[in-house]
């Protein structure tokens, strides 16, 4: 009984596709387009190299960690990779991070973008817009559901995510469709009419400002390797799963790409409005429609978020990680297993939302949680390119070593990703494979140092008082711009935040060795500090 229970809870190929897919396919490319289209001036050559361009980081990226290695321990995610790596500590500032920050800040953006989306098909076209503590509020809301559903029935939630992933492609291909369709039927309305009074010159600081945008788009994909533990024949599924569904994306989202340039919109809804313009019943009823299952598709990410973040935070608590843990020992469920997970997410969520409240509510804008929510994608793309460089490194050494020893103690794979060993000593690494781990490790570094170097520092300070240099929020901007340098101010200030948490974390834990103050003794040899 007990083993056809454990084969009943867990998901297959199709549902861990499902679950990377509508993880990643919804706010970014729904929402985010309109700053993108404003970075590129409206450029078409600009717009489609930039999601070209960050469509093949993404894929790199993606083949790189197909390959690299993966996980047993559950919710470890990125971190299990470099743990499998030999490189604790590295593991161990990733965890921390990942818990912390890239949850932290994330899960409340994905929430209040949600929120958005669901005011916005909801509330009537004449009705005065909402305030932004009442989106918070809703974004608290919708949280807290599907905090509740994952705790209810992980199984329910999985099949929640098969429905939504399908749905979110209807509205994909009817804006592609109709307005490639409608682009060569008006060509005068397309930017890639050079005559388009919208179109201007192409930028290259354009393209390259337009990255964390997009890679919001596509981030949140390695999150599947958090659920290997859930997925039937996870050696050979989550690495399919990884590159599958991030080649299946980055098609989707090019192609709606190419639908609005043909309209001239960066935004979903005004490819509705200017195609069916003629008639404003069949607008309005068109609008309502894919609008739901934006809503829809937008809330299959949150769903698809919440499932991540739970079994990370468990893993945090289990490995003693995050300075909390001893506190939430006694926090056990016989239903539940990551119930501790599920509270270490509950207190990262509110304390998030309640910064992003302080800063957005006296304000009465989204630009600044906009804002935020790149932070931690440019960051952890450094992460990204740092692993796979290990990797890389390790590979060079291993390949070195293995010249000296037989050649039947390598596994050679049935195909490319199925390994009975998953060690990356036993691993046939070819030119071609290490070739793609140098592109995935350059892209990944280039998108953080861009920024770093050059995107918000010099960019922002040759001009630092011109509110239109950056074009971040969503719907309710309420003509609120960024200024160049506070943007930068705060870049810096998450910079030093995001490497200083993990060795603050770790020295309250210490002082928690030192005063007793743990339930179960940590090796302080783990520790960062």
């Amino acid at each position: 009984m007990k083993i056809s229970v454990k084969k009943t809870r867990q998901i297959g190929l199709f549902t861990s596709i499902a679950i990377m897919i509508s993880s990643v396919v919804g706010i970014g490319i729904f929402f985010k387009n309109g700053s993108i289209f404003r970075f590129n001036n409206f450029n078409d050559i600009g717009i489609i190299i930039s999601w070209v361009f960050a469509s093949l980081i993404a894929l790199f990226t993606a083949l790189s960690f197909a390959y690299i290695t993966f996980s047993k321990k559950s919710g470890s995610g990125i971190a299990g990779v470099v743990d499998e790596l030999k490189a604790p500590k590295f593991a161990r500032f990733i965890s921390i991070l990942q818990t912390f920050f890239y949850n932290g800040i994330l899960t409340p953006s994905i929430s209040f973008f949600a929120a958005e989306s669901l005011l916005m098909t909801t509330m009537p076209k004449d009705a005065p817009p909402p305030q932004i503590y009442q989106i918070f509020l809703l974004a608290i809301g919708l949280f807290l559901f599907f905090l509740l559903l994952n705790f209810i029935s992980f199984k329910f939630s999985s099949i929640l995510q098969n429905c939504a992933t399908i749905i979110k492609f209807i509205p994909i291909v009817v804006i592609a469709i109709i307005g490639i369709v409608y682009g060569i039927n008006h060509a005068q309305d397309s930017l890639f009419n050079h005559n388009n009074p919208k179109r201007l010159s192409f930028s290259i600081v354009g393209v390259l400002a337009s990255l964390p945008s997009i890679l919001f788009s596509f981030d949140a994909f390695l999150g599947v390797t958090s659920l290997q533990h859930k997925i039937k024949n996870a050696k050979k599924n989550v690495p399919i799963t990884l590159v599958v569904g991030m080649f299946l994306v980055a098609i989707v989202y090019i192609l709606i790409t190419i639908g609005q340039v043909f309209t001239s919109e960066g935004y979903a809804y005004g490819v509705i409005n200017k195609v069916f313009e003629y008639n404003a019943n069949l607008v309005r009823i068109i609008t309502i429609v894919i609008n739901v299952f934006i809503t829809i598709s937008i809330i299959g990410v949150l769903n698809s978020f919440v499932i991540f973040l739970i079994h990370n935070g468990q893993y945090a608590i289990d490995e003693k990680i995050i300075f909390w843990w001893s506190w939430l020992q006694r926090v056990k469920s016989k239903h539940f297993k990551e119930m501790q997970g599920l509270v270490s997410v509950l207190i990262v969520f509110f304390v998030w939302i309640i910064i992003f409240m302080i800063i957005s509510i006296p304000l009465n804008t989204d630009v600044y949680i906009d804002l935020l929510s790149n932070y931690p994608i440019v960051f952890f793309f450094a992460i990204y390119g740092l692993v796979i460089a290990f990797a890389f490194y390790k590979q060079i050494k291993l390949n070195k070593n293995k010249k000296t020893t037989k050649k039947q103690n390598n596994i050679k794979p049935k195909w490319f990703f199925n390994y009975e060993d998953n060690k990356l000593k036993n691993k046939v690494v070819n030119k071609w494979i290490l070739s793609a781990w140098l592109i995935g490790m350059i892209s990944c570094l280039f998108v953080f140092l861009y920024q770093f170097l050059y995107g918000y520092t010099i960019y922002a300070w040759l001009d630092p008082y011109n509110l239109k240099l950056y074009s971040f929020g969503l719907f309710y901007t309420n003509n609120v711009s960024i200024i160049p340098w506070v943007a930068s101010l705060l870049f810096f200030v998450m910079i030093v935040f995001f490497i200083g948490f993990p060795f603050m974390n770790d020295a309250i834990l210490k002082q928690q060795l030192l005063k007793k103050l743990t339930i179960n003794n940590i090796n302080r040899k783990d520790l960062l500090v």
